[in-house]
């Protein structure tokens, strides 16, 4: 076999041997060793101590990445990879002085990820903390399996996308990054109890990280667990009193508990604040509708109108108060703008209003076909899928009889 043949193995081996490395460390390690016996590379030696001790042998892969780092005292891959081998072995403070050392050399995937772990292990919590901001507030280059997470879910891949933040945690529990992606995605898909325990484990290290403390009141609030999705969202607010998307969600939480005064007062700082805000004029009208002020919740939805964001749930808004009856000028006003607008909720909650704009200037024929075409803009965006929707009742079935079954013997039914 020719030298160039050779080196064409070990290079096809070893970038083999890099896709494994995460998935399937032994067959990794295999292919770095058949790598390391046609040619001696600091590479493969360097993946070979990764995969023993993605293996959990980390004595091995101190071995290893001890002997590259004497080697190459100026590679920041062997200093890092020494770092983490000492963690696994429990001798934390050498690994966080190996963890500074290989800082000095610039950014590195994983690097305060790790340096975020040996701090907590320590007991350093405010320095833990520090760490995982920063890596929180990570760029790309991400590690392997983030970045092929963060890949599947621009492709919309989502369930590529949880294998490998799954996969990834399963190396790196303690991960915020991985933690707070994994938790967007769970809670994308109603999985709000399993976003909530992540979010939770998530503010434990991070607990100053506000975009976790705001997913989690957004799925508590999702969960239908209002109150505690309240308190988590004082908490934000007690930092940043003035921040629009924390009193947003605030006053949509008052008003799923049915306090419309309180958020009615929660909006009015809002547009206190933020006068032009048409999503916040919006909701002040409904508010303002529970609470009976008629004339002054026309005025909100008109000027949401006039600030033109919310357009179409302002015209619906104003559609439901029954009473109300548009002009011709509104009708012709509304045509204009669903004939301007892209599909979205808010073109439909639209059509619905022109419909009844319609219907009420006793176009009944014209009022139907908008009403048909509402109806199939909403249901093309309405998941469903029957096959889950049995399984489903099935399940709930199944609930509900053991649940009578287990209320005649006096006891409570697993879930």
């Amino acid at each position: 076999m020719s030298a160039s043949n050779g080196n064409t193995g070990a290079a096809n081996e070893l970038a083999e041997a890099f896709r494994l490395l995460f998935t399937d460390p032994a067959r990794s390690e295999s292919l770095c060793r058949a790598a390391l016996a046609r040619r001696d590379d600091p590479t493969a030696q360097l993946m070979l101590a990764g995969a023993r001790r993605l293996q959990g042998d980390y004595a091995k892969a101190l071995e290893l990445s001890d002997a590259l780092s004497q080697a190459n005292p100026t590679w920041p891959g062997a200093a890092f990879e020494r770092a983490m081998a000492l963690g696994g072995l429990g001798r934390h403070a050498e690994a966080l002085d190996a963890l500074q050392r290989a800082a000095q050399f610039g950014p590195m995937p994983g690097l305060w990820r790790e340096t975020g772990d040996r701090r907590w292990a320590l007991g350093d919590r405010a320095g833990a903390e520090e760490a995982y901001l920063r890596h929180l507030d990570s760029t790309p280059p991400f590690e392997p399996l983030v970045h092929q997470a963060f890949a599947a879910v621009q492709q919309n891949a989502i369930a590529d996308a949880e294998a490998a933040l799954r996969l990834h945690l399963s190396h790196y529990p303690a991960d915020p990054l991985a933690i707070r992606h994994l938790a967007e995605i769970l809670s994308s898909t109603d999985r709000y109890e399993e976003a909530e325990a992540l979010l939770r484990r998530l503010l434990e290290r991070t607990p100053a990280f506000a975009l976790g403390r705001y997913g989690l009141a957004n799925v508590l609030m999702h969960d239908h667990r209002l109150p505690p999705a309240l308190e988590q969202v004082d908490r934000l607010l007690a930092r940043e009193p003035r921040r629009l998307e924390y009193l947003n969600l605030k006053a949509d939480i008052l008003g799923r508990l049915g306090d419309s005064e309180a958020a009615a007062a929660c909006l009015e700082t809002i547009l206190a604040i933020y006068p032009n805000d048409g999503g916040a004029w919006t909701a002040y009208g409904h508010a303002l509708r529970t609470l009976g002020r008629r004339a002054e919740c026309e005025d909100a939805y008109r000027k949401a109108i006039a600030a033109g964001v919310h357009v179409g749930e302002a015209y619906w808004g104003l559609a439901n108060l029954k009473t109300y009856r548009f002009t011709q000028p509104d009708v012709a006003a509304m045509r204009d703008i669903a004939e301007r607008s892209r599909e979205s909720d808010d073109r439909t909650a639209l059509l619905f209003a022109l419909g009844k704009a319609l219907e009420d200037q006793a176009q009944p024929e014209a009022a139907f076909a908008i009403y048909t075409q509402a109806n199939a803009a909403r249901r093309a965006r309405l998941p469903h899928d029957q096959e889950d929707r049995l399984d489903a009742f099935r399940r709930a079935r199944a609930l509900f009889i053991r649940f009578l079954q287990n209320a005649r013997r006096g006891r409570q039914p697993r879930r």
